[in-house]
């Protein structure tokens, strides 16, 4: 086994292997996957982790991510906990012609910090316009009730009308959002732990799509929401699903199966 392992590239930090072997979900449809128990993607010790640190995505020829504010790292995952705090993600990350994507992210929230007495949304990861109209290529973004309890975790693709998870915070999971487009409709599925648990559909709009010079972000993106994610997020992939290929439902599995031992632990 451990020579098949050597082979294959699934379970070694050998920098010769080209990078699509270096996680199991990954294949030429996977747009971007960053994971912060990679020591491929972050090598940093344990403790804060700097401004400007590099984040290196774990698919072929995509851009590294940019830490923007301070963060708590515990070799795990990345922590928010402030207003502003988010990192950059590369270029890689953008799929304005794509008419079928799914984004999946692994996340703990803490309910704490929300007391603002008025209903907030707080972004977690989202490709954003900063002009006018506003819109979304994707976005992920928590609602907060006045009293700072959580009202769900939201999805947008290319601007149809948001698929929500409701979610009580505070213990990991993985959620995953997909979009289609298809028959003069819009429509958004949710996934909570490898089950579906929402779907949406609107009928199809003009994309209002982000700016050249805008920036796929996790965490706050822009004047967008008023605050960031308050929690840990240890994994972030995106997923173009317009060609043949392995199915959602065969990714979320693999990637749910491999990747709960590694977070839990």
């Amino acid at each position: 086994m451990p020579l098949i392992q050597r082979l294959v590239g699934v379970r070694t930090n050998d920098a010769s292997l080209p990078i699509l072997q270096r996680d199991a979900i990954i294949d030429d449809r996977t747009v971007g996957l960053i994971d912060a128990a990679s020591k491929y993607a972050y090598s940093g010790e344990a403790g804060a982790v700097p401004v400007n640190s590099i984040i290196r995505d774990l698919v072929r020829g995509g851009s590294d991510s940019v830490v923007q504010n301070p963060l708590a790292y515990d070799g795990k995952s990345f922590a928010f906990d402030a207003n502003l705090d988010r990192i950059d993600l590369g270029a890689n990350w953008k799929v304005p012609s794509v008419t079928h994507f799914a984004v999946g992210i692994w996340l703990n929230t803490e309910l704490t910090g929300y007391t603002t007495g008025a209903i907030t949304a707080s972004g977690i990861a989202t490709y954003r316009t900063s002009g006018t109209p506003a819109g979304y290529q994707w976005s992920i973004y928590q609602n907060t009730n006045a009293d700072g309890t959580m009202r769900n975790i939201s999805f947008v693709g290319n601007s149809c009308q948001p698929v929500a998870i409701t979610y009580t915070g505070g213990s990991l999971v993985q959620m995953v959002f997909e979009y289609i487009s298809s028959g003069g409709l819009h429509y958004a599925k949710a996934y909570l732990n490898g089950v579906l648990v929402a779907t949406g559909a609107t009928e199809a709009t003009e994309f209002i799509l982000p700016l050249v010079s805008d920036v796929p972000k996790i965490g706050r993106n822009s004047a967008g929401f008023q605050d960031t994610l308050r929690g840990e997020v240890h994994r972030l992939w995106l997923q173009k699903l317009d060609t043949e290929g392995r199915s959602l439902n065969d990714i979320i599995a693999l990637d749910y199966a491999r990747n709960l031992p590694r977070f839990a632990a």
